[in-house]
């Protein structure tokens, strides 16, 4: 049998193939022309004998709409005659925009983390004419046009849903999205890594999509490199910190593939200077002399003063006029006042004052020389 009609389809459109032998035995009726191969839901299958003087012959038309998925597939018409057969293949080209298009992740099973190498490949069940072009696509922003989007040294920021298109000259299919997961724990304060005392602040270690996360996570808290707790809760609560909470805080979150432990984060808790600590000495040898001690506790660094009945004699700011007779040395929170050649003169009272940008606290005694 012979076959007439375009081999080339467009995927929707109805197509029709003819069937033709030049063999007819009309008093028998043994020959029998057939289509094989098509679906008959969508199909539609005529024939017609030619019996004249302008010819001799049978034909079996097929009217058919074929899918991306005829594509490829092979026709049969078939001539038999009794047990003697014979058939010509049609070999179907369904012309259709790119088919099951879809996001290969590589590696496909473990933890992701930062640094690693990932490529994402975009398949193509079925495409013809060829895909000419690829887009890639991660939230939405068009990050490549490679068949293989290659991710080398991945970055926290890599994570996200990634899609792409493939394209022919009848259009383009569009794949689902695939999230890529970057299993990276960071540390996070709120309002900031320095706060001041009595503030309620909480400190957050997450991993990006962590409120995605396929599968539960565990925590681990450090303090200076000490366990603190662990548990489901990915947040650590301070209602109300205190100095004593200052320090260096790092989590550990763990799933079922492995764990990453966030970078330390230095919590740092001001507060006003608390109430100084003044000493007297008085030293004999070699000459009188005097020592006035101020120290105290603040976060930040306090200005300390230290006066005498109500007049400054000396900071650790502001240069003061002094006498040959006294010396000044100061440090952080400390400010060290010598008195040489003391005497009566040198009585009464001492206070010293301590001030940042929190408050202020004060402390005072009474010198009386030996």
């Amino acid at each position: 049998p012979s076959v007439t009609g375009s081999q080339e389809q467009t995927e929707g459109q109805r197509a029709t193939l003819e069937c033709s032998t030049p063999y007819v035995c009309p008093a028998a009726g043994d020959v029998v022309l057939r289509w094989a191969g098509h679906d008959p839901r969508v199909s539609e299958v005529s024939g017609r004998v030619q019996l004249d003087t302008s010819g001799v012959g049978q034909q079996v038309t097929l009217t058919s709409s074929f899918s991306w998925k005829d594509h490829s597939k092979k026709l049969l018409c078939q001539v038999s005659d009794g047990a003697k057969r014979a058939s010509t293949e049609v070999v179907l080209r369904v012309r259709h925009t790119p088919k099951d298009t879809q996001v290969s992740l590589s590696p496909s099973s473990g933890n992701i983390g930062v640094g690693d190498t990932v490529t994402l490949s975009c398949q193509v069940g079925s495409s013809h004419p060829p895909v000419s072009d690829y887009r890639w696509y991660k939230d939405g922003v068009a990050v490549g046009t490679q068949r293989v989007l290659a991710l080398l040294g991945v970055r926290r920021e890599d994570h996200g849903r990634y899609h792409c298109e493939a394209q022919n000259a009848l259009g383009t299919g569009v794949s689902p999205p695939v999230t890529l997961r970057v299993f990276s724990a960071e540390i996070s304060a709120s309002p900031a890594a320095e706060v001041r005392e009595g503030t309620a602040t909480p400190l957050s270690c997450d991993v990006p999509g962590r409120e995605g996360h396929p599968e539960e996570l565990t925590y681990t808290w450090y303090k200076n490199g000490a366990w603190l707790r662990e548990g489901p809760a990915h947040p650590l609560l301070f209602p109300a910190v205190t100095a004593g909470d200052t320090g260096y805080y790092s989590c550990q979150v763990t799933n079922s593939q492995g764990s990453d432990t966030a970078q330390a984060i230095s919590l740092s808790v001001t507060y006003p200077p608390r109430i100084p600590t003044l000493t007297l000495f008085q030293e004999t040898q070699g000459g009188r002399l005097v020592i006035v001690l101020c120290s105290v506790d603040s976060h930040p660094p306090a200005t300390l003063a230290i006066d005498r009945d109500g007049t400054v004699v000396a900071t650790s700011g502001a240069e003061v006029a002094l006498s040959r007779r006294l010396g000044v040395t100061s440090s952080r929170n400390s400010l060290r006042l010598e008195i040489r050649d003391a005497g009566p003169r040198d009585n009464g009272n001492y206070g010293c004052t301590a001030t940042n940008v929190h408050g202020n606290a004060s402390a005072t005694k009474v010198l009386v020389t030996r």
